[in-house]
């Protein structure tokens, strides 16, 4: 469970601590700027939007490396060929 928790810690400071330092940087920058140097700003604060959803992302890895009723789990939903169960036959 320590381990768990020492996986799940770490991708929390790797990916929401450049997201967070991100958005004060652009609260704070609200100035007027050349179109291109806006397209620019908005490219990096779009590519930081999306490392800040890797905490999610690690979530489950951390679930599915610990678990391992959560990987048949995972495998069961993922796989095609699930045999029906608990159905009333008339």
């Amino acid at each position: 469970m320590t381990k768990m928790t020492l996986f799940h810690i770490a991708p929390v400071i790797l990916f929401q601590a450049p997201f967070a330092i991100s958005q004060c940087y652009f609260l704070a920058m609200g100035i007027s700027k050349d179109p291109i140097r806006g397209a620019q700003e908005q490219i990096v604060q779009q590519f930081f939007n999306v490392l800040g959803y890797g905490i999610y992302a690690t979530s489950f890895y951390c679930y599915y490396v610990a678990s391992k009723r959560f990987r048949e789990q995972v495998f069961n939903v993922l796989s095609f060929n699930q045999q029906r169960r608990n159905r009333v036959q008339p």
